[in-house]
């Protein structure tokens, strides 16, 4: 063939050899363009014939159809060329759009076929932009429901739409790729791919996604019994097949069900995006790891270089790889949690949850208002963004980023035992206390990679010390080793020589707490270099305790937290004098009243302590209450000397009040008994007044103190008796 110009466009895609041809952009007007070069971009010499037709049959169609074809055409053109000449351009505009490229004529015999009063016309058949349902072949063509039930499909132009219409599933082509997916996005807005299907095994032309008859969700090329190029892989008995169908959900999950059962769901496979009720996890015994994966660009769906996903090595945290090496890393993290990450009135809340049950951890996260769309997406260039659409503007508002614009956000860029703090500084990497450079000369330069190494090796020795770095995202590689009291996590690590340092799972005022009343804590250990250590960082709130050689350096002015430990040496000092003064006046006041209280010893009771009416049911009387002054005479200041034992609440200690041997309990501050608990104790034990019981004779309520006074067994107890020494 010889192209011409005239040729509507695609004469220079020809070579003067081609009769057809495919091109990988689809540019025009739909509507103007040939069925095979819109959907499939396949174009030949009859394709221009029909977007010729289309210009005359815009024309002419609507007066055609009602049989005034003439009023087309100008009184004075029919006067100069005829009735038949008008209605035979109409004739020829309708062979031009033929549906089958087979019925059109080609341009070269259009010509005759206008010019010729011989030419013999052939019937044109019904026009192509309606296919034999009425329906128009460009329009999209919906299914009325969400669901495929087996033997079902849909194919090119039609889609699934959830039940709340946010997402709709059907084929697409991505920017001006001439490759055709299966996939999930948003309906609005449309451009937002959630998840694919075929990733690895794109179409050159839009084909069938279908529910097979033997329960596999399968995509297949658009011929008969054409090639499958992504399947489920899902099995069933022929008597579940009955009750199977495919539904995409309101969440954007596409679900196999059987029975009421999920057999197959597309949240198990994710592509590159996160959605709310999704799981990005790892099993530990199984090894099944479910990750993201990055596009391979913004047009090509291609697993990309980046995946992201729970950490398999065993430590507690999320990662994104770069190929086979961490790019970003999170914080770790000690057990299960379920954090805020945005509270906003008007588009809700959003929630994420961290799990680490049974043998499986994962991540996942929930959003309040059902309403609000929210996506986490990996991105090819391997940034991992939380982001929200806002229907007033029309964007997707982005409300968090890893990794961020900051140095410091890049794994491991100080290399092993180096430290990164993003302090606006060209030099963001130092050496910890007791490391120097590796390579002193790189590090001068700006290369960090090789990190830092000891100062001298550990000897696993007395002068080892711990070293506390606070507000930092703890380094890479930890070890989780159990929940204990925080003094047990330090001695687990003191002991083991191969331990360089650890961490615990309670922070700032609750970590004081956990020390004092020594609660289980989740003890963690490293066992070597710290790699990806940031010091510093903004909104963390671990701290790590890092073994160092020589307790001089951590007492000492080479410490990283020389002001820190300055500042706290300041305010014990200020502190301790302090106390000191506050201890003499009340010193000095104590003096002043001792006179006053040996006059009032025999009144002290019934002026300081509350008297205690315990009722028999029958006779009421009170219980003698006794001052802690008469209790600490008594028992000599608590002296070892007078006491008896120990019970489950507390020290017993053997006195005499008013001439006569008692036995003195006095409850242990731990037992954790309020005054009223133990007013109400003291009202029950004395009315069990028995010959065969010890008898309560008092007790005495001082501020914190709360003791009991018994009659004194002078025999001990019973079980020296049946026990004996054993």
């Amino acid at each position: 063939m010889n192209p011409k110009i005239s040729d509507f466009g695609m004469a220079r895609m020809f070579g003067t050899d081609q009769t057809e041809a495919n091109t990988n952009r689809v540019v025009g007007t739909y509507g103007y363009m040939a069925p095979e070069f819109a959907l499939f971009g396949k174009f030949s010499e009859k394709s221009e014939v029909y977007s010729f037709g289309v210009l005359l049959l815009e024309i002419a169609w609507g007066l055609w159809n009602e049989g005034r074809g003439l009023e087309l055409i100008d009184q004075s053109v029919r006067d100069q060329h005829g009735s038949q000449a008008a209605l035979k351009c109409i004739h020829v505009g309708l062979l031009c759009i033929q549906e089958s490229p087979l019925d059109r004529p080609t341009m070269p015999s259009v010509v005759p076929m206008l010019c010729s009063d011989n030419a013999s016309l052939p019937a044109p058949k019904e026009p192509a932009f309606c296919i034999r349902n009425s329906s128009c072949l460009l329009i999209q063509i919906c299914k009325s429901d969400d669901r495929l039930n087996p033997g079902e499909s849909i194919s090119a132009g039609q889609t699934l739409l959830c039940s709340d219409q946010k997402f709709s599933l059907g084929f697409f082509s991505p920017g001006n790729s001439n490759k055709s997916y299966l996939g999930i996005w948003f309906t609005i807005p449309s451009d937002t791919v959630v998840w694919v299907a075929n990733r690895g095994s794109p179409l050159d032309f839009p084909g069938i996604f279908e529910l097979t008859h033997d329960g596999n969700l399968v995509v297949r090329t658009a011929e008969t019994n054409g090639k499958i190029v992504w399947s489920s892989n899902t099995v069933f008995s022929p008597s579940s097949l009955r009750n199977t169908s495919a539904v995409l959900s309101d969440a954007g999950n596409l679900v196999l069900v059987s029975d009421g059962t999920t057999v197959w769901q597309s949240f198990d496979h994710p592509s590159d995006t996160f959605l709310p009720g999704m799981k990005v996890s790892y099993n530990r015994r199984t090894g099944q790891h479910k990750y993201l994966t990055s596009w391979k660009d913004h047009e090509d769906p291609q697993p990309g270089k980046f995946s992201a996903g729970m950490d398999t090595t065993g430590s507690w945290q999320f990662l994104v790889w770069k190929g086979q090496h961490p790019y970003y890393r999170s914080n770790v993290f000690y057990t299960s949690q379920t954090i805020s990450i945005l509270k906003n009135s008007s588009r809700g809340s959003f929630y994420g949850t961290f799990s680490g049950e049974d043998e499986e951890i994962y991540l996942t996260y929930s959003v309040s208002l059902l309403s609000v769309k929210i996506r986490a997406t990996l991105f090819p260039s391997g940034q991992f963004k939380v982001m929200t659409w806002r229907e007033e503007s029309r964007i997707w508002l982005t409300l968090w980023t890893a990794p961020n614009d900051v140095p410091c956000d890049v794994y491991g860029l100080c290399g092993p035992s180096g430290t990164c703090e993003n302090n606006g500084k060209p030099n963001v990497c130092k050496c910890l206390t007791g490391f120097q450079p590796k390579i002193q000369n790189e590090w001068n330069m700006g290369n960090w990679s090789n990190g830092c190494v000891r100062e001298k090796a550990m000897e696993c020795g007395e002068a080892d010390e711990f070293m506390k770095l606070v507000s930092v995202k703890l380094p890479d590689h930890s070890h989780a080793i159990g929940s204990m009291s925080p003094r047990d996590c330090e001695s687990r690590c003191q002991l083991n020589c191969s331990c360089t340092a650890y961490s615990y799972g309670n922070f700032s005022t609750a970590a004081a707490d956990s020390m004092a009343q020594e609660n289980p804590v989740e003890c963690l250990n490293w066992f070597g270099d710290f790699v990806d250590l940031v010091q510093n960082d903004s909104g963390r709130d671990k701290d790590i305790y890092i073994r160092i050689h020589d307790k001089n350096l951590v007492s000492g002015g080479k410490s990283l937290h020389k002001k820190h430990s300055l500042m706290i040496l300041i305010v014990a000092i200020v502190s301790t004098g302090f106390c000191t003064i506050l201890s003499a006046c009340y010193i000095l006041w104590r003096r002043s009243l001792g006179k006053q209280e040996r006059q009032n010893e025999s009144s002290t009771t019934a002026d300081r302590v509350p008297q205690i009416t315990v009722s028999s049911g029958q006779n009421d009387k009170e219980l003698e209450t006794f001052s802690f002054k008469r209790i600490l005479d008594a028992t000599n200041n608590f002296s070892e000397e007078n006491k008896l034992g120990r019970g489950g609440f507390g020290p017993v200690y053997k006195g005499i009040l008013e001439n006569q041997e008692v036995a003195i309990k006095r409850l242990s501050k731990k037992s954790g008994q309020g005054t009223r608990e133990f007013m109400n104790e003291i009202k029950l034990i004395a009315k069990l007044q028995h010959t065969n019981l010890v008898r309560l004779l008092g007790c005495c309520i001082e501020g914190e103190e709360k003791i009991l006074v018994y009659e004194y067994l002078a025999n001990k107890s019973l079980d020296k008796f049946l026990f004996g020494n054993s």
